[in-house]
Order: C-alpha cells, then sequence, then structure tokens
C-alpha cells in the first residue's frame, strides 16, 4: 500500500519552495524585469523633469458660518484638534476643485499655460485640466499642508502657484461663510427681528395696563405682587387698630350709659390732669383692650405662631408699655376710674369726656368703613395681575428671546457690511509659512510614485506569473518535497535528467556486450545505434544513472528488511502512470543493481504486450527467451545475460502466452515460487483502466510507480494510486528525470544527491 502520511494538512511555503519557483521561473521573471527597467527608461526619457514651485500653508482653524465675535473665540469656531484630519480634508478638496483650477485658468490665461503643454491651444477646460494634473498637495502634516505645482515654464509655475493661494482665499470664505447670500439674509431677519419686537412690546404694553402694573414703579409682574401685598397687609393692619380702638371707645360709651352715678367721682379727679392727657390714656387702655380681645379671636382660627397672631401679641406688648409709661409719668391715672371695654365694674367718665367719646367712635367708623374699601379695592387688582400674570409672562419671556436674536443679527449684519466692505482676499484663520519659492527643475512626487508603479509593476507581475504557475496552474510532480506534499506517498529515490542539448550522455562499447533496451514507445529516448554511437548497457560502469539505480537497490532491500519480507522470489514490478517515464531503463537498472548482490539470480521480465515489436530484448542479434524458458531449469541458461541476470519476455518466440495475462500469471505463480531466483522484476506497462498492470499489482511484493518530474500531473498519479490501491499493492514513487535548478549553496535535498 502507498505509504501515506498520518496528517491531511499541506505544508506551508518554505524556503526551499520560495528558490525553486524563482530558478525554474528565473527567464519569465528577468524578461517582466527587463520589461519593467524598460518602462521605467522609456518614461524618465518621455517625461524630463519640469519646473516646480513649491509652498506650504498653516490652517489656524476653520469658521462655520459669520458672527461678530473675534475669530477663533465664537461657538461655531472649529479648531484643528476637533477632528483635524476632516477638516484638512476638505481644504485639500476645495484646492484640488476644478473651480478653483478654472478660475486660476482664467486669472492666468489658458493660451499661456498650454503655451508649453503638448499641443497648446486656449481651451479653458484643457488648461484647468493641466493645472489639477500639476498641483501636488500633501495632506499628511497636519495643520501644514505643503503645495507643489510644477510646468514646463519656469515663469508659469510659480505665478500660477500664486494665483490658486489668493483663490483658495475666496474659495475658503464662500465654501465656509457664504459672505454675498449670508449678507442678504441678515437683512431681511434683521428687519422682520424689529417687526416682530415691536408688535411683542406693544402687545406687552397692553397686557400690564390690563393688569394694572403701567406705573413707573412697577417694572414686573413680581414688584407688582410685592407691591399688592404690601398694601393689603398695611391696609388690613390699618383696620385692625381702628377695630380694636373703636371697640374700646365703644366700651366706654356703654360703661358709662349703664353707670351714671359714677361721673361725680370722675369729675372730682379729672380736673388734676390734662384733657389731652385722659383722652390718650383712655385710648391706651381702649386699643390694649381691643387688641386683647382679636388676641383671643385670632387664636380660634391660627395657631399661635401664625404670622397675625404674631402681629396682634407685638401690638399688645406695645400698648402696654405705652400704658405703663403714662401711668408712671401720672400716677394720678392709676386712681381716674377709666374703665377698660367690658369691665362694669369700673367708674364712668364725665359727660365731656363720653361726648369726645362718641365723636371718636364716630371717627372711627367711618375710617373702618374706608380701609374697607380699600381693602376690596386693591384686592380686586391683585386678581387682575393674577389673572394676567401668565400672559405677562410668556409676552416678557418673547420679547427677551427676540430682542436677543435681534443683537445677534445686527452685530453679524454689521460684521458682514465690513467683510463686504473689506473684501476677502485674506482670511485671519490661514497663513502662509512659505510663500511660493522661485521654480527649480525637479521630479515631483506623484511622478516618482507612477515611475516607481511602471518600473516595479511588471516585476511583481512577473514575480505573481511564476508563483501562479508553479502552485497553481502547474500541478504537475517536480520535486521529491511533492511527492509527501501532493502525493503524500512514500518516496523511493529521485533521478536526475542526465540529458545535454536534449539527449542522454552515449559512449562507445563493442557490440558483443551491448544490451539494447529499445523504449521507444514509452519516450525512453533509447536507440540501438546513432552515428556509429550506441546506448550504454545499464550495467556498464560507465552508466551514469548507475548510482541512482544502486540507491534504490539499497532503499528495496532495506524495505524488505524493514517489513521482515524474508520468502524467494521477491517479485517487484516497475510500472508508471503514462507513456515516456522511463520505465524499462528504471527496472533494467535495478535488475542489473540487484544481479550484483551476493549470489542471488535475478530475472528481468518485460511484460508489454500491447505493443510487442516496441521492447523486444536482443542478445548478440537474437530474440530473447520467453518467460516459462526462463523458469524452466533446462532453458533458462538462453536468458542469461550477464552473471546472476536473466531477461525474459512475456511471450517467447513461440508467442505461447496468451494477452489476457491475469490467470495466465496465476498460473504461473508457482513456478516462480519454486524457481531459484531471488528478484524478479517486471517491466510493467502504464497503469491504466485498461491494462493489466493493476489487476496483476495485488500480486506483486512491491510495486515501482515511475514519475515522470515536470510532465506528470499530480491528479493522474493519485488516480493510478487509487487503481493501484484496489489490488492492495504496496506501492513506492521513483521520480524520474528530476532537473536541478537551485545552486547547491543556497538549498539542496537530501535525496537528489544520489
Amino acid at each position: 500500500m502507498a505509504d501515506r502520511e498520518h496528517s491531511n494538512q499541506p505544508e506551508g511555503l518554505k524556503l526551499g519552495d520560495i528558490y525553486f519557483v524563482l530558478f525554474r521561473q528565473k527567464w519569465l521573471i528577468l524578461f517582466f524585469c527587463v520589461v519593467g527597467a524598460g518602462a521605467g527608461l522609456w518614461m524618465l526619457a518621455a517625461n524630463p523633469p519640469a519646473y516646480q514651485s513649491q509652498a506650504e500653508l498653516f490652517i489656524r482653524y476653520v469658521v462655520q458660518g459669520k458672527s461678530l465675535s473675534a475669530p477663533g473665540n465664537e461657538q461655531n469656531t472649529r479648531p484643528l484638534s476637533d477632528q483635524e484630519q476632516s477638516i484638512i480634508n476638505t481644504e485639500v478638496q476645495i484646492l484640488k476643485s476644478f473651480d478653483l483650477a478654472h478660475q486660476v485658468v482664467e486669472a492666468v490665461g489658458a493660451e499661456r499655460i498650454l503655451a508649453a503643454v503638448d499641443g497648446g491651444g486656449t481651451n479653458l477646460d484643457r488648461a484647468a485640466h493641466v493645472v489639477m494634473k500639476n498641483l501636488t498637495i500633501d495632506a499628511t502634516k497636519g495643520s501644514v499642508i505643503p503645495l507643489t505645482f510644477e510646468h514646463p515654464d519656469k515663469e508659469i509655475a510659480q505665478e500660477v502657484l500664486n494665483k490658486v493661494i489668493h483663490i483658495y482665499y475666496t474659495k475658503h470664505a464662500e465654501a465656509h461663510q457664504s459672505v454675498g447670500v449670508f449678507g442678504d439674509f441678515l437683512q431681511e431677519e434683521t428687519k422682520r427681528l424689529q417687526d416682530q419686537l415691536a408688535d411683542t412690546e406693544r402687545q406687552l404694553r397692553g397686557a400690564k395696563r390690563q393688569a394694572g402694573i403701567d406705573s413707573p414703579g412697577l417694572t414686573s409682574v413680581n414688584d407688582a405682587k410685592t407691591a399688592y401685598g404690601d398694601q393689603l397687609s398695611k391696609i388690613r393692619m390699618d383696620l385692625f387698630n381702628a377695630e380694636a380702638e373703636l371697640a374700646g371707645h365703644q366700651a366706654v360709651l356703654d360703661q358709662a350709659t349703664n353707670a351714671p352715678d359714677v361721673v361725680a367721682t370722675a369729675t372730682n379727679i379729672a380736673p388734676q390732669l390734662a384733657p389731652d392727657v385722659i383722652r390718650a390714656y383712655r385710648s391706651v387702655c381702649v386699643r390694649l383692650d381691643g387688641f386683647t380681645r382679636r388676641e383671643q379671636e385670632l387664636q380660634f382660627s391660627f395657631k399661635d405662631g401664625s404670622d397675625l397672631v404674631k402681629e396682634v401679641q407685638q401690638l399688645i406688648v406695645e400698648n402696654e408699655e405705652l400704658k405703663k409709661k403714662m401711668e408712671r409719668d401720672y400716677p394720678q391715672l392709676t386712681t381716674l376710674g377709666i374703665v377698660l371695654a367690658g369691665s362694669l365694674d369700673q367708674p364712668a367718665v364725665n359727660l365731656a369726656a363720653l361726648a369726645a367719646e362718641a365723636t371718636q367712635a364716630r371717627s372711627l367708623k367711618t375710617k373702618i368703613n374706608v380701609l374697607k374699601s380699600q381693602f376690596h379695592e386693591v384686592q380686586a387688582e391683585a386678581g387682575k395681575l393674577d389673572e394676567m400674570e401668565g400672559t405677562i409672562v410668556d409676552l416678557q419671556r418673547k420679547k427677551d428671546i427676540e430682542d436677543a436674536d435681534l443683537r445677534y443679527f445686527s452685530s453679524n449684519l454689521e460684521q458682514a457690511n465690513i467683510d463686504e466692505a473689506l473684501g476677502t482676499g485674506k482670511a485671519p484663520n490661514i497663513g502662509v509659512i512659505d510663500p511660493p519659492t522661485p521654480p527649480v527643475r525637479a521630479r515631483s512626487k506623484s511622478f516618482m510614485k507612477r515611475f516607481a508603479m511602471i518600473t516595479a509593476g511588471p516585476i511583481a507581475a512577473g514575480f505573481a506569473l511564476a508563483f501562479l504557475i508553479e502552485l497553481f496552474l502547474d500541478t504537475s510532480v517536480k520535486r521529491p518535497s511533492d511527492v509527501k506534499k501532493k502525493l503524500r506517498m512514500r518516496l523511493f529515490i529521485s533521478i536526475p535528467e542526465m540529458k545535454k542539448n536534449g539527449r542522454q550522455p552515449t559512449a562507445r562499447v563493442s557490440g558483443k556486450d551491448a544490451l539494447l533496451l529499445k523504449d521507444s514507445r514509452r519516450g525512453g529516448g533509447e536507440s540501438p545505434t546513432k552515428n556509429g554511437r550506441v546506448e550504454v548497457a545499464v550495467w556498464e560502469a560507465t552508466d551514469p544513472l548507475r548510482r541512482f539505480y544502486e540507491g534504490l537497490r539499497d532503499r528495496l532491500i532495506v524495505h524488505f528488511e524493514v517489513t521482515k519480507l524474508v520468502h524467494k522470489p521477491k517479485l517487484v514490478a516497475v510500472t508508471s502512470c503514462g507513456q515516456g517515464a522511463g520505465v524499462t531503463r528504471v527496472a533494467a537498472g535495478l535488475a542489473a543493481s540487484l544481479s550484483e548482490t551476493g549470489d542471488g539470480k535475478v530475472l528481468f521480465v518485460d511484460m508489454n504486450t500491447e505493443q510487442p515489436g516496441a521492447s523486444q530484448l536482443f542478445y548478440k542479434g537474437k530474440p530473447g527467451c520467453g518467460l516459462e524458458d526462463a523458469l524452466e531449469a533446462e532453458t533458462k541458461e538462453s536468458a542469461l545475460v550477464q552473471e546472476n541476470l536473466y531477461v525474459a519476455s512475456q511471450s517467447g518466440p513461440d508467442n505461447n502466452l496468451p494477452r489476457v495475462l491475469p490467470k495466465r500469471f496465476a498460473q504461473l505463480l508457482p513456478k516462480f515460487r519454486a524457481s531459484d531466483y531471488d528478484y524478479i522484476i517486471f517491466d510493467m506497462p502504464p497503469v491504466s483502466q485498461t491494462t493489466v498492470t493493476p489487476r496483476l499489482a495485488g500480486l506483486m511484493d512491491m510495486v515501482l510507480l515511475v514519475v515522470e518530474s515536470e510532465k506528470t500531473k499530480a491528479e493522474v498519479v493519485q488516480h493510478a494510486s487509487s487503481l493501484l490501491a484496489e489490488s492492495q499493492a504496496n506501492v513506492g514513487v521513483v521520480l524520474n528525470k528530476t532537473k536541478t535548478y537551485v545552486p547547491a549553496m543556497l538549498h539542496q535535498e537530501l535525496l537528489d544527491e544520489g
């Protein structure tokens, strides 16, 4: 059976494989190298160096839109640290635009630009394409953009680059800021906002007037609400005081009406004090009594910590302190007999005092009515303010927004008018680090890139084609390593090609010792004679392949020893996948080398039946003996060609072996086993579906499959191997006619050394 590898994974490309491809396809690679070098030389000759002018631009920042703020400070300014590459790419596209090139041509003149170019002319579009083609922009240096323009005319090179930079300023401003259209838009938007703001202010004034806050002191809803709150609080406090004082006066009047007998007592004491003091003291007492009553009433409805309760308590404290102070100043007041409201057991005042009390009571009632009216009026105005608060707030917010928008657009309109008046010939965000230099002769980087591509392209194509042919298109078996990688089979030996100038080496030998093995049918290349020269016999020491046959012999013997195959004779078949692989010469060489080891005898059998006349064996000019004669002890001496080497054909002179070999061959097996031969070498026809080789292979101890290097396809060998595997044959590979391309100093295969 074939010696298959356990792993089915193909090996990678090794250094030896690369050497083999390069040296085997060296003429193809050299051809493409010559083509690439020729193309590069032609390009250099056809394109002499032009004049170059160089400049460098520095992009500080980019402003999107217009605004009044200083450039670089407003929110619509994009610094280069924010998406730097995308910003630079945008500026490069502006520089590369056809419109910019067209404007440059209009400024310089198409006739001047095309004058030094092949064909000349005045076509603006053609001149613009020339400008675009010869302008080189390097966008790999961050915020700095180097520019290079080349032209055959020395003056045109620098002038065009100057125009490119100048027009780029304008194109940059138009692309990012849109000066003309932007100014018209600003003017229209400013007028619209002015009208809208005036209408909003008119609505706001009407809403404030309706809410009652159109006075100069009230500027907002919050101010009006605070003012109304203060007014209501003050009116409420005055109302409390008036009601308390009225209650006191009313209590005095009520007490005097119910106790007229105390008047005399009060009359005797009263002249000692001034009437104003008495009235003031009485008023304090009445207020104190009224506030005390009010506190009691409020405590039923509010907590002690509420503002109203605290306010009344504060008034009580103030009136008590005032009462005590008057009593300290006028001690007679403590014996005057003035009663507090609700204290009916105290003495009453005199009639004059009662009249004064009645007057005070009427006055306080009038005051209370007025205060209540004011309170309701202020309360109604506050309610109206609450109803209009939402409308006023919305209108005020709308007015603020419109006012801010109007200021913004007015500022931008002013800036746009300034920019339009000054022009856009300069851009503050773009600086020229290096203005266009004086032109010098040089080749641009783009030209050198094209030169490298044109020169290296064919060379790379040659290498690629070489590897494509070797690795994919040409599937033939070429090297010993291919037997392992492509076929997964055991390689016994690799026999090199010994041809020179298309012929195998020949030498003069005597005809009586020559064994002529003619194999023209299979392309063996042997011919009996030619110009007095004959092929060297395979057993001659001068045979250049003798050492390889001996190597094959040793490998075969080692194989039998390893597999412990000890019976005799050992049957070895030599076959191939097609015509011309050199099977006859390999089989004969193996038989001759085996006959030289020990005392054993070797029989060489030609099993070709399809063309009997193509592989006849001759000995001293007579036909060789048949296979049956070689197996008989009485007649086998006729097959002897040298010591221990016998040669026979599948059909002797009588042609008594039929073409249907398998059955007849099976009948001869006992004779094979009974013979005294150590080895029987069979020269078999190529393996195919119509030959007897696959059917007889199972009867052999070893089948050597001769593969012709660089001609036999790997698929054909694999198919032949599968046919042999069906008969359970033990198959080994002999790679014949191999060629060495790689020098030994670079790479050497062990099997090629012989």
